[in-house]
């Protein structure tokens, strides 16, 4: 929440007056070597249902620019991580059925693409709630418009009750999408370079085939 607030608050900075931009510094900035690339922010409604489809989202940088796609699962399941029963043994069709139960929440985060080709590494981090643990996938490799698989995922134990409820309908969570690594200008350039070329080869060989067809 802290760099949502600096975010708002360099947002203001920047489109005020010139020269009254004070002392705001960009929270999108290196920490170091790590770099905030931007957030991705999945809505939740679908966990009220108890369905558990893969999700795609943009992921977007402070000044609304994409920056590529998240693609995450999330479930909400018994302590097993089987579906949620009923007494009679049916499966439950929306959290209100399963009121006063304990639930685990699980956030698989699954892949991405799209991702600034100037980076190496890449890695995704939420929270389940405000006040909650920071969860952070480990890092991983990425190439010139790849699609970077982190296959990593959290889980969470939760009370369904009246609270939850109303987070599932009105709700999204929140990913921030980190990089590090920063590649050299010309490595990432010609990276780019062999991925069309790549592209390029692959379109060829496919109407290669195509034509092998026509008498």
């Amino acid at each position: 929440m802290d760099t949502i607030f600096s975010l708002r608050d360099f947002y203001h900075a920047k489109m005020g007056p010139e020269g009254e931009e004070g002392d705001v510094k960009n929270p999108l900035e290196d920490r170091g070597d790590e770099t905030l690339i931007g957030y991705a922010h999945v809505y939740l409604e679908s966990l009220y249902h108890l369905l558990d489809p893969d999700l795609n989202t943009p992921i977007f940088d402070y000044k609304g620019k994409s920056e590529g796609e998240l693609s995450v699962r999330m479930q909400l399941t018994d302590s097993v991580g089987e579906p949620l029963l009923l007494p009679d043994g049916e499966e439950a069709e929306n959290v209100l059925q399963v009121m006063g139960k304990l639930v685990t929440w699980r956030v698989e985060v699954v892949s991405a693409r799209g991702l600034p080709v100037n980076f190496r590494r890449f890695s995704v981090r939420f929270r389940f709630s405000e006040d909650g643990v920071t969860h952070s996938s480990p890092w991983v490799e990425g190439g010139a418009g790849a699609r970077v698989k982190f296959e990593w995922a959290a889980t969470e134990e939760l009370l369904v009750d009246a609270a939850l409820e109303d987070r599932l309908l009105m709700d999204a969570l929140s990913f921030q999408v980190w990089a590090c690594e920063p590649r050299r200008e010309t490595e990432w350039a010609r990276e780019v370079v062999r991925s069309a070329q790549g592209r390029r080869a692959s379109s060829a060989q496919a109407m290669r085939r195509g034509s092998s067809w026509v008498v």
